[in-house]
């Protein structure tokens, strides 16, 4: 295996045994016990540690626990809620084998989804939020949108937050771009149930159980490149909703509560594509 790596071919070869989930799983389960072991043994021990210090002077501010590097690949993790207690929020990283190399747009679909699906599965059992702290790091290579585009329908399947690894002037230029300032929901007045955006429709769509003790707008972000065309959009149950300019023709999408636990579905075609 070692020898294979050791050259471009050998690691093409590797990389497309890898491709099928299956075994892709059995090989991540299998250094499981020695992460697990770091976690519960040393990294715990040392959040407890950091989080009481933090809880001395402040309760209120989200502490988020990131796993251990296994995680990054598909590991599951074995840490647990704080015990110090107040808001927390899962934060693992999450990477293809191809990151850092000039294969990083040939991003196995297989492989990234069960990293993601793991994750998600590790913040259900802790009962936490998740945001992905980090993923992506495509640099300037060309053709990485697709491999960009897929990690954000799994963000979007899964509920959670993200912050894309790399940020440095000039990232707006780069090929994977528009996957990173895509139209997703800032806030809901109630429970989030779905949204995703449709590259081949250039389409967005939102759904969301209104809580009628929130009084504040629904919030939807529509990046520029989108072309927002308010005679394109659909709001069911219908009602007014405000637009705000962001600049450079970003907008954000306003919607008023109507006070009861309606399902509301947003719906809005672009004008424009990227």
């Amino acid at each position: 295996m070692l020898a294979l790596w050791g050259s471009p071919e050998g690691r093409a070869q590797v990389l497309r045994g890898l491709d099928d989930r299956e075994i892709y799983a059995e090989v991540v389960e299998a250094p499981r016990p020695a992460y697990n072991e770091f976690e519960r043994e040393a990294l715990m021990p040392f959040y407890e540690r950091v989080a009481a210090s933090i809880r001395a002077v402040d309760t209120e501010r989200i502490i988020f626990l990131e796993a251990s590097m296994g995680s990054n690949m598909g590991v599951y993790s074995a840490i647990e809620p704080l015990s110090e207690g107040g808001p927390q929020a899962y934060a693992p990283h999450g990477y293809d084998l191809v990151v850092d190399t000039q294969a990083v747009a040939e991003a196995s679909p297989a492989r990234v989804d069960l990293i993601f699906s793991h994750h998600g599965e590790t913040a259900r059992r802790l009962g936490m939020p998740m945001l992905v702290g980090e993923w992506g790091a495509y640099g300037s290579c060309p053709g990485t949108l697709p491999a960009a585009r897929s990690v954000a329908r799994i963000f979007e399947r899964l509920l959670c937050s993200d912050t894309y690894w790399d940020y440095r002037p000039g990232l707006e230029k780069t090929p994977c771009f528009p996957a990173l300032s895509r139209p997703y929901p800032e806030r809901t007045a109630g429970a989030l149930e779905a949204y995703a955006y449709d590259a081949a429709e250039h389409r967005f769509t939102c759904s969301w159980t209104e809580n009628p003790a929130i009084e504040a707008s629904t919030e939807v972000y529509l990046p520029a490149w989108f072309g927002f065309d308010p005679s394109r959009l659909s709001l069911s149950p219908g009602g007014e909703f405000q637009v705000e300019e962001l600049g450079r023709g970003a907008v954000r999408l306003l919607v008023p509560p109507t006070g009861s636990p309606f399902r509301r579905e947003l719906a809005a075609s672009g004008s424009a594509r990227a």
